[in-house]
């Protein structure tokens, strides 16, 4: 049940990514495919 910890990591990205877009003034759309990292889920 690793789910919860891949959860938060993706809270973490989505963190940084909104920072970042505000930065930038740009309105924060949390791009799912885009943002995934690649890392097998096996």
């Amino acid at each position: 049940m690793r789910n919860n910890q891949d959860k938060q990591q993706e809270q973490e990205n989505l963190s940084v990514e909104q920072k970042k877009k505000r930065e930038e003034g740009q309105d924060i759309e949390p791009q799912r495919q885009v943002d995934k990292p690649t890392h097998s889920d096996s």
